[in-house]
């Protein structure tokens, strides 16, 4: 078998290019890089065969498969994404095209018996493997046997290795990888194909848009109805997902796409309601002192000496101006919290005006108003805010350079004080969170799951995703500790 593709034999990527103006170079460039990389001979070997393979079944698939067989099978392998066709070609399509793809080939066999569906390197195995040494037989059979699935990155070696853990099979590897080392880290999860030979793994097609760490819940949501339909509670196998290969590369795709094109957040206050900023404007039929009496209770008990500290008084000593913050006790989303503030008053001569961030806090707020005044305010206007607007707003203040940190807009140095108030509200949250029921651990605790294999699955899912977060995180305060919440929760080591 020739080692290397000719330069001016057609490009097995099926461009309609030759190999000398199309892959030639990147192939070139991958085979150098990976060469001073790495001395091992056993992995030097199975790139090298890897290569081999390729271009040989390259050169095999129109005469077996029919000249259209590349179009067919870009069709059937890219419908549903949203990613750049080069991307997919580059990265993982060829990979699949001579490993994964099942097509009936075009010469079918004798009468009466229909061809059963083999991918092309199988095809190529069969007719042309007394042209092939053992090993490249070994590579072929281990290639098709593997499916592509998903990996998270769970220790990195820059320009080495990756080790990777797959979420549906249930196992660890550690590939060398050159490339791949330098665009992932520790939490991202990736659609590929590992091949393991003498020792050595690789990973033999890589869907091109790594994704978030939090992806993994839906991962293992996956495999537990994979294993509900067909009825196991033990692991997975390859075969099995070779089966399922167009679900999961549609999975991927989907997955990839929300990525690529992150639809807009849902806004919600810390009741879970949805963000709505309402400001009603009232006027008064009573002294601003009378308003303020009235409306006193709206504040927690232990917050009413403080409302007059910010008061305006006329020449005579009379109230003129003062504001309060509507309160309640704990709070929905946050159990650790002892109150909540939801909204604030403004009281200023004959005026008044709630400023809330919910349809619902809108309408509580304007029966308290009747309940407490009664005739004595009137409501004049009533203004919303679209989630859009506040959006739009982000972002300019973003593109402005007003999304900066104050440090860095203005300076100087937060305040201690404030460092100091959200490290300690920071430092609540965490201690309690050991203890909050949470969504991703299926309504568990962290606690609870750590104490089962499946909950501590799914907890360190959910710590890696902290661990990956942090790094976007400027401020030291809102970073949590995970860490410290690993040795809670007994995880260290």
């Amino acid at each position: 078998m020739t080692d290397k593709i000719g330069r001016n034999l057609p490009c097995p990527c099926g461009s309609g290019r030759k190999y000398k103006n199309c892959c030639y170079r990147r192939d070139a460039e991958a085979a150098g890089g990976r060469a001073r990389s790495f001395s091992d001979p056993e992995w030097l070997l199975m790139r090298r065969t890897e290569g081999e393979i390729v271009n040989a079944v390259g050169r095999f698939l129109p005469q077996h498969f029919g000249a259209d067989a590349v179009a067919r099978a870009w069709d059937e392998f890219s419908a549903g994404s949203t990613i750049a066709g080069e991307h997919l070609q580059e990265s993982i399509f060829i990979p699949w095209l001579v490993f994964s793809w099942c097509s009936v080939p075009a010469q079918r066999g004798p009468a009466g018996h229909e061809p059963l569906p083999v991918t092309p390197a199988l095809a190529y195995l069969a007719e042309c493997g007394d042209d092939l040494d053992e090993y490249q037989r070994e590579f072929i059979l281990a290639a098709c046997r593997e499916p592509f699935t998903f990996f998270v990155v769970t220790a990195v070696e820059p320009c080495r290795s990756l080790t990777l853990q797959d979420l549906l099979l249930e196992r660890e590897i550690l590939v060398k990888e050159r490339k791949a080392t330098e665009t992932l880290s520790r939490g991202h999860v990736i659609f590929a194909r590992s091949v393991t030979l003498s020792g050595q793994s690789i990973l033999l097609g890589v869907a091109p848009v790594p994704l978030p760490p939090d992806v993994q819940g839906h991962i293992f949501d996956l495999r537990d109805e994979i294993k509900k339909q067909v009825r196991t509670k033990g692991k997975l196998d390859p075969a099995m997902l070779l089966s399922l290969d167009d679900m999961l590369r549609g999975f991927y795709f989907d997955a990839a796409d929300r990525v690529l094109n992150p639809p807009l957040p849902v806004l919600q206050n810390t009741d879970g309601d949805p963000l709505v900023p309402i400001r009603l404007k009232y006027t008064l039929a009573c002294s601003p002192q009378q308003a303020l009496d009235s409306l006193k209770s709206l504040v927690l008990p232990e917050f009413q000496e403080e409302i007059l500290d910010d008061a305006d008084f006329d020449a005579a000593g009379e109230l003129v101006r003062a504001s309060l913050t509507w309160q309640k006790r704990g709070n929905k989303m946050h159990p650790e919290w002892r109150n909540t503030s939801l909204g604030n008053i403004n009281i200023d001569g004959e005026r008044l005006e709630v400023e809330v961030n919910s349809e619902k806090r809108a309408a509580k707020i304007r029966s308290e108003l009747r309940k407490h005044l009664g005739n004595r305010c009137m409501l004049v206007e009533e203004k919303r805010e679209s989630a859009e607007s506040l959006l739009q707003a982000a972002r300019d203040r973003r593109d402005s350079g007003g999304g900066r940190r104050p440090a860095e807009l203005h300076g100087h140095a937060v305040p201690p004080e404030f460092r100091n108030a959200l490290k300690a509200q920071m430092k609540a949250h965490w201690d309690a969170w050991p203890d909050i029921p949470l969504p991703a651990l299926k309504n568990q605790t962290p606690r609870e799951a750590a104490r089962t294999p499946r909950g501590r699955e799914r907890l360190e899912a959910l710590l890696i995703e902290f661990e990956h977060r942090n790094k976007s995180i400027p401020q030291p305060e809102l970073r949590p500790d995970v860490a410290e919440l690993r040795r809670k929760l007994g995880l260290e080591g």
